[in-house]
């Protein structure tokens, strides 16, 4: 317990809800800080940038660099990244493939699934105590890192991997996700899954936006805003059938809000191509996450108690 008290950690999952769940963990046991980071390549640039982490808490099986890719790059030293960082990796043990090439890598431990905080506390005290020796770097360029994946049993293609830079793969996978995106609110979980995901990516673009904008790099939020557009239609189409699915009074004027925001995301997009005033972007930028906010603390709060009460009669 000692070990884990003071300490800069970083856990790596593609789920939000599975990170905030570690995260509350660490911080129970005493963690100073955490980091949290959706997949390798997100993972690999916060190394990067924050080299008082102290350990590595990751996943296998993600996108855009599995947790074995993240492993490898730590110990090749990818980008300038501390090669003897101890690394923790959790899996269910199902296939005996990625539990040896994460032995190869020098993996520093194991969790399952659930992760249970005294077990991880002791995991966690180990790995920051124990020396091991790093082999060199052509070594660990050779352990393959393709996963065994879980319907196919066959490794998954490695290419991405291989070909791309630490950077390449970033802008590839849409963006660095860092953390929390700025405006994320726990109050704003809805309990579902895949939505709250998308509600992150949401506020993840818009951030990736105004850095863009800020750096008059307009042309390159293009992509941004189209995939910003197709996920805040998603997110509402999703709560439209949920609001048809059960007697909802108050549904005409919830989409009303609905299509205030549709509305103003396609504004901003469009003036983000054809404007080059960038203090009004940004204004209006921070205007749309203010609206998403009340949108979600009011309307998405309402229907969500309405749900809730309705399953407890």
């Amino acid at each position: 317990m000692l070990s884990v008290s003071g300490t800069t950690l970083l856990t790596v999952d593609d789920s939000p809800l599975i990170n905030e769940y570690a995260r509350g963990i660490l911080e129970r046991l005493g963690a100073k800080r955490v980091f949290t980071a959706f997949s390798g390549d997100d993972a690999c640039v916060l190394l990067r940038r924050n080299k008082d982490i102290q350990l590595v808490i990751t996943d296998i099986q993600m996108e855009h660099g599995n947790g074995l890719a993240l492993l490898k790059s730590i110990r090749m030293g990818e980008d300038n990244i501390r090669r003897d960082i101890p690394v923790i990796v959790v899996t269910d043990f199902s296939y005996k493939s990625n539990v040896i090439k994460a032995l190869q890598l020098n993996c520093n431990g194991f969790v399952s699934k659930p992760v249970n905080g005294e077990i991880l506390a002791r995991k966690i005290s180990e790995a920051l105590n124990t020396h091991f020796d790093l082999k060199t770097v052509d070594e660990y360029a050779q352990v393959d890192t393709s996963l065994t994946d879980a319907q196919s049993e066959t490794p998954e293609n490695e290419n991405l991997h291989q070909k791309k830079t630490l950077i390449d793969r970033v802008r590839a996978s849409g963006g660095v996700l860092s953390e929390m995106p700025p405006g994320w609110s726990p109050e704003y979980k809805s309990g579902i899954e895949d939505r709250d995901k998308l509600l992150i990516k949401i506020f993840h673009l818009q951030e990736l936006i105004l850095k863009h904008v800020i750096h008059k790099k307009n042309s390159s939020s293009q992509r941004h805003c189209d995939d910003l557009i197709d996920c805040t239609n998603e997110y509402v189409q999703q709560e439209i059938e949920d609001h048809q699915s059960r007697p909802y009074f108050d549904a005409d004027l919830h989409q009303k809000e609905h299509d205030k925001i549709v509305k103003m995301t396609e504004v901003i997009c469009k003036a983000i191509t054809v404007s080059h005033d960038t203090n009004k972007i940004v204004s209006y930028l921070k205007k749309l996450r203010e609206t998403w906010h009340s949108h979600i603390i009011h309307w998405d709060k309402e229907f969500q108690n309405l749900v809730n009460h309705e399953e407890q009669q």
